[in-house]
C-alpha cells in the first residue's frame, strides 16, 4: 500500500474517524502512563489526546505526508528511532495487521526493546486480517497477554476487532 498516496488523496478517512477511541481511554485512565508511543499515528487523534491529557507522546508514522501534516515522527516500527526502555505504553490502532509474520516478530522485539520493564502495549487489530493464533504466537514469548474482542466504529461503518493488551515479560538469561 502506498501510505502517501494514502494521506495526500484523503484515502486514510476510510479508517480514520478523527475520535479518541474508548479503550485507550480507559487503558490511560487504569495504567496512567508518563510516557506513550503510537505506532501507526496516522492523522494523529490519539497523540494529540494524549497530549493534551498532559502525557509525554510520540506518534510514529510511515508515511512521510502524515509525519508532515500531522507533525509526528517519520519511521518504521520495524526500527523504532528510540533509546531502549523509553515507554511506559505503546499503543497501536490497526497497524500491526498490514505485517507479515516474519515482520511481526520484528515489530514484538522492537516494541520489547522500547517498553519500560513494566511497560504495557495497546494492540487493536481487525479481525477479518488476522488470526488470533497468531496474535498468541508472536506476543506471548515477551508479553503477559489478554486478547478479547470488540466492535470499533471506523469511518467505514463497524469493524470487528481484537484488542491485545500485554504487560512486558522479565526475560532471564539462563547463563548469567
Amino acid at each position: 500500500m502506498d501510505w502517501n498516496k494514502e494521506y495526500q488523496t484523503g484515502g486514510y478517512r476510510v479508517w480514520h474517524t478523527g475520535k479518541v477511541s474508548a479503550e485507550l481511554v480507559a487503558i490511560v485512565t487504569v495504567f496512567q502512563p508518563e510516557r506513550v508511543l503510537d505506532v501507526g499515528a496516522g492523522i494523529g487523534t490519539e497523540v494529540k489526546y494524549l497530549q493534551e491529557m498532559g502525557i509525554d507522546t510520540v506518534g510514529l508514522d510511515i508515511s512521510l505526508e502524515a509525519c508532515r501534516t500531522n507533525l509526528l515522527v517519520c519511521g518504521t516500527a520495524l526500527k523504532l528511532p528510540f533509546f531502549e526502555e523509553r515507554f511506559d505504553l505503546v499503543t497501536d490502532r490497526g497497524l500491526f495487521h498490514h505485517l507479515v509474520k516474519t515482520e511481526a516478530y520484528e515489530y514484538v522485539s522492537e516494541v520489547f526493546r522500547v517498553l519500560t520493564k513494566h511497560g504495557r502495549l495497546l494492540l487493536r487489530v481487525a479481525r477479518s486480517m488476522i488470526d488470533e493464533k497468531i496474535l498468541w504466537d508472536v506476543f506471548s514469548s515477551r508479553f503477559n497477554i489478554k486478547v478479547s474482542s470488540f466492535t470499533s466504529q471506523f469511518g467505514a461503518g463497524e469493524v470487528e476487532m481484537y484488542m491485545l493488551i500485554g504487560e512486558k515479560r522479565e526475560i532471564r538469561n539462563c547463563g548469567t
